[in-house]
């Protein structure tokens, strides 16, 4: 596995350099933009391969010489744009010669471009070749992924960095969220004969489903965090409590996998699937528990019914609490309480702003706070929204940059969170806009390693230090903070065992960084 992700991440730095502004430029004045961009196309079918198919490789594997004749070739790449980024440079020095230099001096350093242009030429060929190769070796890796036991799919997605159980959340920062969670603690933990009985599709089921329903970015599964870590009546009354990430496709092995790594922290790929049925149903025998599914999206009812044999061991007044964006996939869970997340009210939203922008009421003019109100009704009183447009503008010191954006015409669509958070981006400074970008290569629901981040932006050379003592991971400490601080990363949490810091980014702005970065790409290849 370690294989696929350090194969995927050099072709992911590869492709980021194939497609920027300064290849396609001087390939362009080499004559050779073809066949760099015959090369970025190899590059992305292979990235989008091993990110559909994952593996489990282990040296004596069939795929596993695949993947090192793969990662030479990817290192080839990279070689030959750095040979390409010196060539540029070299080109730029010459440029300045010829215009401060002496007529003879300029002309002994003129660059000979027909003999550049053969030499990279060859390269690009012989590259592509050997890519070319390689690609249509890819029957041993698909020999080694068919030949995968049941339910090997859960391990191929644990391994590559899948959220895990994440339930971290600082009370503090959250506002207007109180009576929710109240609300939903009583209901989860009433006593039977407070209950009013509804009518089951399902006799055999013996735990109950409610559902916390609401718009991406309203803060579902921030509430549902604050259900889970109550100490007073949650940890109290559930002797069992489990939280599972399932993401839009609904895998019941791999949410089985996950089960099962909660209840006994032991990784799931070292198991089949039967032994960790029977362990799930063991350990879940006779205990009242408390299973959080967040950000659910599935609408097969057999699905669903498959998954709940494997709960129906649990005491009585066991509770499945979900998050999800569908009152019907909420009903297809049989949910015996839909509990419709309310909007922020102004109050809190204009309380959610100014904690966001690092500004106090007091320190801002009244023209300010007015604008800033405007902007924060705008945002619909989705926590999201208000968080990233808070961090944007409490940057800005000139009014009329939050004239801007209170009057910017992105507010005519029709999805108020998703413009918000194009504002957010839209007033990025460049050098941000690029770093946030490059979180897009990461698959929706995945962990970001925040040292691994800084190192991918430090290769790509967009740091540039203010002075002689500045180190580079300090600027990227900075340049990941200002992302954090507008909610385009969240959720920054330190491993207990490790130095390891993750962090990761909401559905809705992982959607913002691809549509971007797609467009960036595209914009490039046009250029070609």
């Amino acid at each position: 596995m370690e294989g696929v992700s350090l194969v995927s991440g050099l072709l992911n730095l590869a492709g980021s350099k194939l497609a920027s502004k300064i290849f396609c430029e001087f390939s362009a004045a080499l004559g050779v933009k073809k066949d760099l961009h015959q090369l970025l196309d190899l590059v992305e079918e292979i990235k989008i391969f091993l990110h559909n198919v994952g593996g489990k490789v282990i040296k004596n594997d069939p795929a596993f010489t695949w993947l090192n004749k793969l990662k030479e070739i990817a290192y080839s790449i990279d070689d030959l744009l750095n040979d390409f980024h010196m060539q540029s440079e070299k080109q730029k020095a010459k440029k300045i010669d010829r215009e401060n230099l002496v007529m003879v001096k300029c002309f002994c350093d003129r660059p000979k471009p027909f003999w550049l242009q053969h030499k990279m030429a060859n390269k690009i060929k012989r590259i592509r070749e050997k890519f070319e190769a390689i690609i249509t070796e890819r029957k041993d890796f698909n020999t080694l992924r068919d030949g995968l036991p049941i339910g090997s799919n859960v391990d191929r997605r644990i391994a590559t960095g899948e959220l895990p159980s994440l339930t971290v959340v600082d009370e503090i920062t959250v506002l207007g969220r109180e009576h929710d969670r109240s609300n939903i603690i009583y209901e989860l933990t009433k006593s039977e004969d407070q209950e009013v009985i509804l009518p089951k599709i399902h006799d055999q089921e013996m735990v109950s489903v409610m559902s916390i329903i609401g718009l991406g970015g309203s803060g579902k599964t921030t509430l549902a965090k604050l259900v889970f870590n109550d100490a007073i009546s949650i940890k109290t009354h559930f002797k069992l409590r489990v939280w599972v990430y399932v993401t839009q496709k609904f895998d019941v092995c791999g949410l089985i996998g996950k089960l099962f790594e909660a209840i006994t922290d032991q990784k799931s790929e070292n198991h089949p699937l039967q032994f960790m049925s029977k362990v799930i149903t063991e350990e879940l025998s006779r205990k009242r528990f408390l299973l959080v599914m967040d950000d659910v999206w599935n609408k097969d009812l057999l699905e669903w019914e498959q998954f709940m044999l494997h709960l129906k061991a649990g005491a009585a007044g066991s509770r499945i609490l979900i998050t999800t964006r569908s009152q019907e996939v909420a009903e297809v869970m049989n949910s015996t309480l839909l509990y419709n997340l309310r909007a922020l009210s102004m109050d809190d939203s204009w309380k959610l702003f100014l904690q966001s922008s690092g500004r106090d009421k007091e320190d801002l003019d009244s023209e300010f706070i007015d604008i800033g109100k405007d902007i924060v009704r705008k945002c619909g009183g989705v926590p999201l929204a208000v968080k990233a447009l808070g961090g944007i503008v409490g940057s800005k010191k000139e009014i009329n940059s939050w004239r801007a954006v209170k009057k910017s015409e992105l507010w005519n669509v029709d999805d108020r969170v998703f413009t918000s958070l194009w504002l957010s981006y839209f007033h990025l400074p460049a050098y941000l806009q690029q770093c946030f970008l490059l979180c897009s290569i990461v698959p929706k629901g995945y962990l970001i390693d925040k040292d691994h981040l800084i190192a991918q932006w430090i290769a790509h050379g967009w740091f540039i230090p203010i002075n002689d003592f500045e180190q580079l991971e300090g600027v990227g400490n900075d340049y990941f903070d200002s992302l954090l601080k507008i909610s385009f990363l969240q959720d920054m949490v330190q491993d207990k065992y490790t130095t390891v810091v993750t962090c990761k980014m909401h559905d809705l702005v992982h959607d913002l960084a691809h549509a971007f970065y797609n467009l960036k790409l595209l914009s490039h290849l046009k250029r070609l």
